[in-house]
């Protein structure tokens, strides 16, 4: 699965969607998605952190970006 800014994402629970909206890498070389919901809030998660909760369905992507 490759994760890409523009993708339209599902919480499992709330049912409340997200966007993911920049990437960045940090001093130590970590990978960071910055994603904006619906509820008008911006956050981060560790690229191995979102791969976890998208296989483990925590998020469903609605909508992936191509290219």
């Amino acid at each position: 699965m490759k994760i890409k800014v523009g993708m339209l994402l599902r919480h499992s629970k709330t049912g409340g969607t997200a966007i993911i909206v920049d990437e960045t890498r940090d001093d130590r070389d970590i990978h960071w998605w910055w994603i904006l919901d619906s509820e008008g809030f911006h956050y981060r998660e560790s690229n191995d952190w979102l791969k976890n909760y998208i296989h483990k369905g925590v998020w469903e992507i609605v909508q992936e970006v191509s290219a």
